[in-house]
């Protein structure tokens, strides 16, 4: 119970300031989100459901307070991606979702690895649109587009190439 009230207490500040980056919220939902963390990782402990890290305990913790967050916050999209908590967070499938939060957990899984099948620009035009929510004009001044026309026919094809790779893996898993 000490390593997880020094947990608590050593990342606790320096998560409100991360948070406080990237949302416009009053403390006490962070205060709710680091909590609910924290909570979250003695019971993924306790389960034996979490045994290693892939990052650190710290990622960890910071990348579910965050998950919470934009439950919480997910109308306001007011997120900027700036350090490696938030790299991790979206390259890892393992931080897009947590068991617990997620009764299509096989549907998920699926649409993860396909994910991972599509081009890198591709996966980040349907990360933005479809993850993050973000509109055709958020994303294309972030990304640079001269055009939304461009833009919206490069998510088209990257939204149909997705579907092509489902929908492959699905027929292999039928003729299995």
């Amino acid at each position: 119970m000490e390593a997880l009230e020094s947990l608590y207490t050593d990342y606790r500040e320096a998560f409100f300031r991360w948070a406080g980056r990237r949302f416009q919220a009053p403390r006490q939902d962070f205060e709710d989100a680091w909590q609910e963390a924290v909570f979250a990782f003695y019971e993924q402990v306790a389960s034996r459901k979490l045994t290693t890290l892939q990052y650190s305990a710290r990622t960890w913790l910071f990348a579910v307070g965050y998950r919470r967050l934009l439950n919480y916050h997910r109308k306001t999209r007011r997120i900027f991606w700036k350090d490696e908590i938030d790299d991790a967070l979206v390259k890892d499938a393992v931080f897009q979702s947590f068991p617990e939060e997620e009764p299509q957990a096989e549907e998920r899984a699926t649409l993860m690895a396909a994910m991972q099948e599509v081009p890198p620009q591709c996966g980040e035009l349907l990360k933005q649109r479809f993850f993050l929510e973000r509109s055709i004009a958020e994303m294309q001044a972030a990304l640079g587009y001269q055009s939304a026309n461009a833009l919206s026919v490069s998510l088209s094809r990257c939204l149909k190439r997705l579907k092509e790779i489902i929908t492959d893996k699905q027929g292999q898993l039928i003729s299995e």
